[in-house]
């Protein structure tokens, strides 16, 4: 006959087993949920009036992208760049460290995207980026993850 102790185990572990399984199921559930329930933003929306909205949360395929006129900018706007001196360093817990020129990343594939950026209270901005990919990077140098 199973004592009292027993009894008390059997249920702490039925209810952290069901407790984990219905945490999984939440958070599962939420991210799907995330994805397809992206609040859709119509044409002639003003992006100045998304400044405290989570991009993540919005389907820009209606937005206008702006003129890079438009874009505000933050910081140093006349920073120095040579080109020619100029390097893009990726070292640290990676098996191959790299180094490359400005050449060097003109030459890898590009991608475009339309991306929503926004800075809380302070701009929005939504144009067509132009780069490199970061995964493609990182794939080059492989990280030890």
């Amino acid at each position: 006959m199973p004592t009292r102790r027993d009894i008390i185990k059997l249920f702490s572990r039925l209810f952290l087993w069901g407790a984990t399984i219905i945490g999984i199921g939440l958070s599962g559930g939420s991210t799907l949920f995330a994805k397809i329930k992206k609040r859709i933003i119509p044409e002639n929306t003003d992006p100045h009036s998304l400044r405290n909205s989570n991009p993540e949360s919005l389907d820009t395929r209606n937005l206008q992208v702006m003129p890079l006129e438009a874009f505000g900018t933050m910081g140093d706007k006349d920073a120095p760049f040579n080109p020619d001196t100029w390097r893009l360093k990726v070292s640290g817990a990676v098996r191959t460290p790299l180094e490359l020129t400005y050449d060097e990343i003109l030459a890898m594939p590009p991608i475009e995207r339309k991306v929503l950026l926004v800075c809380p209270e302070v701009f929005t901005n939504h144009g067509k980026w132009k780069g490199i990919s970061f995964r493609g990077l990182m794939k080059k140098a492989d990280p030890f993850l």
